[in-house]
């Protein structure tokens, strides 16, 4: 795969993201799925502390630990590309190694967490009168704005969807590639059902989650390092130079 057909990829994958995003967001809306998830996972006769389920293990366990994997793989992707640099590790798991630093840090460090979060305004469930708090429901595509909620997106659905940055070894590992994919998605999903579970986080918020993340990776992977889909063998020797 050329450097060309390689960002070509890219954006046809985030592109692709994107739309599933918007599209299953509408019927989201349309069909009133996020009032209907979150309503049934929430005893009404409790008001905001009606968030039984989600207090429950294993459930209440992600809120605690669901952020750690990610975070573990980054700083061990982080010394792994230090010793690319030193020549202890072959120099063309540097990129690898990169996509999955990069995407935490991007992902749910700063779209998530640094940006959307904080301005776009988004009520959560457990914050909404309809659940016992004080906020007006707020739909997907309707942000209030800085100040008004920070339910969109889920950062720890962000979080566990980053496992499967792993992924980015795929042209020297495809098994374990598959295996950290997997994982990622698994974990996100989850985690997504977890966090609107406590209260948290609408299904749409979660969803975004996903497609935020999974974007990024993709991103990172075809556009800026761009990875070969087959392995250059000559150069998986251990060198402290990074091309």
């Amino acid at each position: 795969m050329t450097k060309s057909q390689s960002r070509n990829a890219g954006l046809i994958v985030m592109t692709v993201l994107f739309l599933f995003g918007v599209v299953i967001s509408a019927i989201i809306n349309l069909e009133g799925w996020d009032l209907a998830v979150s309503t049934a996972l929430h005893e009404p006769t409790l008001g905001e502390s009606g968030w039984l389920l989600g207090k429950m293990s294993p459930w209440a366990a992600f809120y605690r630990f669901g952020e750690y994997p990610a975070v573990i793989m980054a700083i061990a992707a982080f010394v792994g590309y230090i010793l690319t640099l030193i020549g202890k590790f072959p120099r063309n798991y540097a990129k690898p190694f990169l996509v999955i630093v990069l995407t935490v840090i991007l992902g749910p460090g700063l779209i998530v967490n640094g940006i959307l979060k904080p301005f776009w305004g988004r009520p959560r469930p457990a914050d909404t009168v309809m659940f016992g708090g004080k906020e007006p429901y707020r739909g997907v595509f309707q942000p209030a704005g800085p100040g008004g909620g920070k339910s969109f997106v889920c950062g720890h659905c962000a979080n566990a969807f980053a496992v499967a940055s792993g992924a980015s070894f795929f042209p020297y590992y495809p098994g374990l590639a598959g295996l950290f994919l997997g994982a990622g998605l698994a974990m996100g999903t989850l985690g997504s059902f977890a966090r609107i579970a406590q209260g948290g986080h609408y299904l749409t918020d979660t969803v975004w989650a996903g497609i935020i993340v999974l974007s990024i990776i993709a991103w990172l992977y075809f556009c800026v390092f761009k990875i070969p889909v087959k392995p250059d063998r000559s150069n998986t020797e251990s060198n402290p130079s990074v091309t």
